[in-house]
């Protein structure tokens, strides 16, 4: 009888995994999560939305430039004066501003400007539906593709456009002049978007007031109406 003997299991060397610290591993995660937060910030300002500051106040009053708030203290009405041309550097100052419902001059030297707007531009509706009139886009200017202009579309491929006496005119380009221009209406939810007050007779000069003048906005004959100041 033979005897077989089983072979003895060979020793192999024992591999120990080194594992990380726990402190490096933070620093690791950290840093990925800083890459990826980048790439996506990227991707996300390329394809989908930018965000601006509005520099000036050409776009007053639907967007706001860098300005300053006043306060009447003749009429006690609320503006906003433009301050974009204010350069602390070279001594720029924006000194006074004019009320635009009773036109009194206020002093506004030592006050603070504002900086303009902040808005998200949304970069891929056009890339479904074609601009329309009176959107408010952002493109690059044509001398300086560097510098980002924020403005009102008021014309469209195919037309010639006309501003008279504030209002805007349109007709086919090409027509030789021959065709008749025509009034452009903005819609009714632009209309009041847009709208400025041309005088607030709620807020009225106390001056003008003190002196005996009577209000700008009156019934023309006497007893049609009155104001509640009138008891005043």
């Amino acid at each position: 009888m033979t005897s077989v003997s089983r072979a003895a299991k060979p020793d192999f060397p024992t591999v120990s995994k080194k594992r990380e610290s726990p402190k490096r591993e933070g620093y690791r995660e950290m840093v990925e999560s800083i890459v990826v937060a980048f790439v996506l910030a990227f991707l996300f300002r390329t394809f989908e939305a930018e965000a601006f500051v509005i520099p000036t106040g050409s776009m007053a009053p639907t967007l706001m430039g860098r300005h300053k708030d006043v306060h009447c203290p003749q009429c006690g009405f609320d503006y906003q004066v433009s301050a974009s041309e204010e350069n602390e550097e070279h001594g720029n100052h924006v000194e006074g501003a004019t009320c635009p419902n009773c036109r009194f001059t206020t002093d506004i030297l030592d006050q603070h400007s504002v900086k303009g707007d902040r808005i998200l531009v949304l970069k891929f509706p056009y890339t479904f539906s074609e601009p329309e009139r009176f959107d408010v886009v952002v493109f690059k200017y044509p001398e300086d593709p560097k510098v980002n202009y924020i403005k009102r579309l008021v014309g469209l491929p195919g037309e010639e456009v006309r501003i008279w006496r504030g209002d805007l005119y349109t007709r086919p380009l090409g027509s030789d002049g021959d065709a008749p221009w025509t009034i452009v209406r903005k819609t009714a939810d632009k209309q009041r978007f847009m709208a400025m007050p041309v005088y607030d007779n709620d807020h009225q000069s106390a001056l003008l007031r003190e002196a005996g003048w009577p209000a700008r906005w009156q019934s023309e004959n006497a007893g049609t109406w009155t104001s509640p100041d009138d008891d005043k």
